[in-house]
């Protein structure tokens, strides 16, 4: 998951796999550092650029959904600096 990437994850450049992941085993989904990946995301990401930028899909806060939904390239992208599918 470490790429080569045009676009790597900042968290990557900085802190590697165990920015985000558990090297020794978690509780966690995917051995994460949280128990989900919008928790995880808001550790460095802003609650209130989340307002800024993301609008609502059919009704539904964006907060509400898994911001994997949407970044699914998380660990880096050749073609989207948002990680955007």
């Amino acid at each position: 998951m470490a790429g080569p990437f045009v676009y790597k994850h900042a968290a990557i450049k900085a802190e590697g796999c165990t920015g985000c992941h558990a090297a020794h085993g978690s509780q966690n989904a995917k051995l994460l550092n949280a128990p989900n990946t919008n928790e995880l995301c808001k550790q460095c990401h802003s609650p209130a650029t989340e307002s800024a930028t993301h609008g609502t899909n059919a009704g539904t806060p964006q907060a509400a959904q898994p911001c994997t939904n949407c970044h699914t390239h998380i660990h880096g992208s050749n073609m989207n600096a948002a990680f955007l599918n």
